[in-house]
């Protein structure tokens, strides 16, 4: 897996904690492309349950819901 993939999904998490959801949502989206096309499962599924938390919170992710790194 390239860095890039980990690091859309880390900058999605940084600008959520940052309050700027829109900006979270376009880096996550991104991820989950990347990881899709690389079949890095772990961190596809860890992208979505981040991107449905951001979508279940009106854009408010917990410090609890941040993937931990592989």
């Amino acid at each position: 897996m390239c860095i890039r993939h980990r690091a859309h999904l880390d900058f999605g998490i940084y600008h959520q904690t940052q309050k700027r959801p829109d900006q979270a949502r376009e880096c996550i989206t991104r991820a989950i492309v990347l990881f899709n096309e690389c079949k890095a499962e772990g961190y596809l599924k860890q992208a979505e349950e981040v991107l449905g938390s951001l979508d279940d919170r009106d854009g408010q992710i917990h410090k609890s819901e941040i993937p931990e790194k592989i």
